[in-house]
């Protein structure tokens, strides 16, 4: 695959590289990737708990004193 980059992002690449951070290029593409990919997963789970049920701290508290009681 070839992707073309803006002058800005291959000195991002380069520096780190220069920096001893990584071996080369691909190493710093694939670190990024990486980065990205739990910042996806991250965005997907709040998704996921924005459509959760919630309750009020008056619910919760009810719901625990009922569950105390069945003791």
């Amino acid at each position: 695959m070839t992707i073309e980059l803006k002058p800005e992002d291959q000195r991002v690449i380069e520096q780190a590289v220069h920096l001893g951070g990584y071996n080369d290029s691909s190493e710093v593409i694939s670190a990024a990737l990486e980065m990205f990919a739990e910042d996806l997963e991250d965005v997907a789970v709040a998704k996921a708990r924005e459509q959760e049920p919630r309750s009020t701290l008056a619910e919760w508290k009810l719901s625990s004193a009922s569950l105390a009681n069945c003791n």
